[in-house]
This record gives C-alpha cells, structure tokens and sequence, in this order.
C-alpha cells in the first residue's frame, strides 16, 4: 500500500511538472504555413486559418505607407479563441492568450511588385513568450 502511494504522488509531480511553462523555453519563435497548426505546450496550440490582407508596399515599389497584412490566428489549449494579428506598427500584433504573449513578428514572403503570392505560400513567423506576472507593491 505504501508502495502505491508513493507511486501515486510521483506520478502527480510528474504530470504538474509536465504542465508546467517552463521559463527557460520561452521566448520562442515558431513559423506556421497557412493553414497549419502546431501545439506549443499543453495548455497552448496555434492554428494560422488565413490571410484577411496583405496590403504591404511590394519590393521593387515606393509607397505612400509601409502597408499592412492581416492573418487570422486561432488559438486553443484554453477557451478556444480566434484572434487578428498584424505587421503594421498601428495596428494590433500581440495577443495575450493563457498566460502566453503572441506576437506577429513577420509574414513571409513580402510580396513583390508583378508576383501574385498564393495563401498556401505564406508562412507566418510567431514570437511565443510567457506572460509577465504581475507582482504588487506593499
């Protein structure tokens, strides 16, 4: 009996220490093509669906303004969450989700003046870092 506790409680010490954020893993950088999705812990998958806009001034162009793109990111391992992130510096690009900070970091390839860039042909480059915790004043 006492064999099986202690059993027991070695499990249960590795199953919270699987699941716990390792802060040393983090940040990381993960690079998804379009429409794939990868699982960066337990408690944190990401799904790139699509690209919403890609208005980025093309190489071999002068443009007004640097231009934009959009994906469209889900994210689960929580609530299941579908988020907007972008390239442009006005626009929103980090997302807080479970603990995590998710950061559009690239899309590639930048287009190219007279290239049409296919959705399958994207890839989105991703900064994963954890959440700071909060620490109060006295």
């Amino acid at each position: 009996m006492k064999k099986l506790f202690i059993l027991c409680v070695c499990l249960v010490m590795l199953v919270a220490c699987a699941q716990n954020k390792q802060p040393e893993d983090y940040p990381q950088t993960v690079e998804l093509q379009s429409h794939a999705s990868k699982k960066v812990s337990n408690d944190l998958s990401i799904r790139f669906n699509s690209v919403l806009e890609d208005s980025r001034c093309p190489t071999g162009a002068q443009c007004a303004w640097e231009g934009n793109a959009e994906i469209l990111l889900e994210l689960s391992g929580g609530d299941l969450e579908t988020v907007h992130l972008n390239t442009g510096a006005q626009f929103p690009r980090t997302e807080v989700y479970n603990g995590y900070v998710i950061t559009l970091e690239d899309l590639k390839p930048h287009p190219t003046e007279g290239v049409a860039v296919q959705e399958s042909d994207y890839t989105a480059v991703l900064s994963i870092d954890l959440e700071a915790e909060e620490t109060s004043v006295p």
